[in-house]
């Protein structure tokens, strides 16, 4: 549309033409809407899809940034830089997986430029269950005592990645 100032709105994609009338005599211009396409110039925000997480020591998770316009336009990004405050506890590499080591707080940081989003990691120690022991070994392949005697046995538990349990 036009308005009596000649400002020129536009809804949507597509062509129109645009005449101006003075009595007999008329003059026309050509307009060409186009639809905007969004870059990371464009991005004035961006937000992690996680605020938080609660993972446990030997765990990994995956984070994920999207940018936004000034106009709240989604736009996908896939040059994101990320950074952990504390990484004996929790890192993260290129492509937003998160590897957790020891239990404490880090703060995931995605970076874009000078825009950035955090999501914080909390990691607590494994509490393994007996449910999870697969392999369990005895302290001695044989025992030999005399009758009336006694001989002591111990039974060590491990998981599947190697962690001896308590039993």
């Amino acid at each position: 549309s036009v308005d009596e100032n000649g400002v020129v709105r536009t809804y949507q994609s597509g062509n129109a033409v645009i005449t101006a009338l003075l009595g007999d005599v008329s003059a026309t211009c050509s307009v060409v809407v186009t639809d905007h396409i969004y870059t990371v110039a464009d991005v004035v925000k961006i937000a992690l899809d996680k605020d938080a997480l609660k993972l446990e020591t030997g765990q990994s998770a995956s984070v994920s940034a999207m940018g936004f316009s000034l106009n709240g336009i989604e736009i996908a990004l896939d040059n994101v830089d990320w950074k952990s405050s504390n990484t004996s506890v929790a890192s993260i590499d290129g492509r937003g997986l998160i590897k957790t080591y020891t239990s404490g707080v880090a703060e995931i940081i995605a970076f874009l430029g000078n825009i950035t989003d955090t999501c914080v990691i909390t990691v607590a120690d494994h509490v393994y269950t007996l449910d999870e022991v697969v392999k369990i070994i005895i302290d001695k392949d044989a025992l030999n005592v005399e009758t009336g005697e006694s001989g002591k046995l111990s039974v060590r538990g491990f998981a599947a990645n190697g962690v001896e349990l308590p039993l």
